[in-house]
């Protein structure tokens, strides 16, 4: 799913499948990323030619969380929300960096379950960090209560903001509301 959206914010992908769930947030940062013990990150910025521009620049969201920060936020809430609908399971986070030049610098606990650039991301290493649905799970109504939410939190988004133009990005046609209990 592209585009989930929740009361945390919004990420660019939600995996959905018997390997269980994995929440992702995509950076297109060019240059070496650094994440600190503390959860701080930063990167240095090179010119074309691989000479130093600039260093230790602060990576954050315009209300200064951090790309670990944003994916957990989300995904935290995605969790709550689904423990309530009797649905028990741990959702994988990932940060993806996404621009060609991307390297990772120093990274100390990125509170994470995968931090990695496209060139490195392979099937198994996107698998190997996904927690598999619990027997019992379903794996079709975990990915309905994810549309549900999804769809729930991108109308409160629309109305709070109702001369802003909003796109859906769950299938079209597919129109169930949200139950009233939400958390």
């Amino acid at each position: 799913m592209t585009g989930y959206r929740s009361g945390g914010g919004v990420l660019d992908q939600m995996l959905v499948g018997p390997l269980g769930v994995m929440a992702i947030e995509i950076k297109y940062i060019n240059g070496v990323v650094h994440c600190d013990d503390h959860g701080r990150w930063s990167r240095d910025k090179y010119d074309r030619y691989g000479n130093l521009v600039e260093s230790d620049l602060p990576i954050a969201d315009r209300g200064g969380r951090s790309p670990s920060d944003q994916v957990n936020a989300v995904a935290d809430r995605l969790q709550r929300f689904l423990a309530s609908r009797d649905v028990g399971i741990t959702i994988a986070r990932a940060v993806v960096l996404s621009h060609p030049t991307s390297r990772l610098g120093h990274v100390g606990k990125p509170r994470l379950n995968l931090l990695t650039t496209c060139d490195q991301l392979t099937p198994t290493v996107l698998t190997g960090c996904m927690t598999p649905l619990p027997d019992g799970i379903d794996m079709t109504k975990v990915l309905d209560l994810v549309k549900r939410d999804h769809r729930y939190h991108a109308k409160r988004k629309a109305q709070r903001r109702p001369g802003k133009v909003h796109r859906e990005h769950s299938p079209a046609g597919d129109r169930t509301r949200h139950p009233p209990r939400h958390a």
